[in-house]
């Protein structure tokens, strides 16, 4: 058996508990107000490994506050309009010409009038993208809970 190490954030909750779904104004409003916590686990991730948007418009306004959020916490080395590194947006085109070239970056406006740099990736076919995210090698014999039961350690170590 082969285990991947990853992480899988459903920012609008999952099909499996129906009430975590988010649909009404109340739901957004609740999320909203608990993103926070959701934007600090994304920046914890994120200065390791990339974060791969997926399902999602640039245009979301929860994306969007969750991309402020952590524009905020990032030291700012090299030009204010520099790409962020390790943030990827996944966007399906439908009927793609087999001549188009998508963008390789996006500008993505957030709150307070800013915006930031983000790598854009655009397919009609996630599948290749999905195989490159997942082509390292996968880490055989090791439980997932044992590895972050070491990493969470490790952190209290260093605190």
């Amino acid at each position: 058996m082969q285990i991947l190490i990853g992480e899988v954030f459903k920012i609008h909750g999952c099909v499996s508990d129906y009430n975590s779904l988010i649909f009404t104004q109340q739901d957004y409003d609740e999320f909203l107000r608990k993103k926070k916590y959701l934007s600090a686990k994304l920046l914890t991730y994120f200065t390791e490994h990339p974060l791969l948007f997926v399902g999602y418009s640039a245009t979301d306004p929860n994306i969007q506050t969750v991309l402020s959020d952590i524009d905020e916490c990032l030291p700012r080395v090299g030009p204010a309009d520099a790409t962020i590194p390790n943030i990827y947006f996944l966007e399906w085109r439908q009927n793609m010409p087999a001549d188009y070239v998508p963008a390789r970056e996006k500008l993505i406006a957030i709150e307070g009038g800013r915006s930031i740099r983000i790598k854009a990736i655009e397919t009609d076919d996630f599948r290749w993208v999905f195989e490159a995210f997942g082509a390292h090698q996968p880490i055989n014999g090791v439980s997932p809970r044992v590895l972050r039961a070491l990493l969470h350690r490790s952190y209290d170590l260093e605190r």
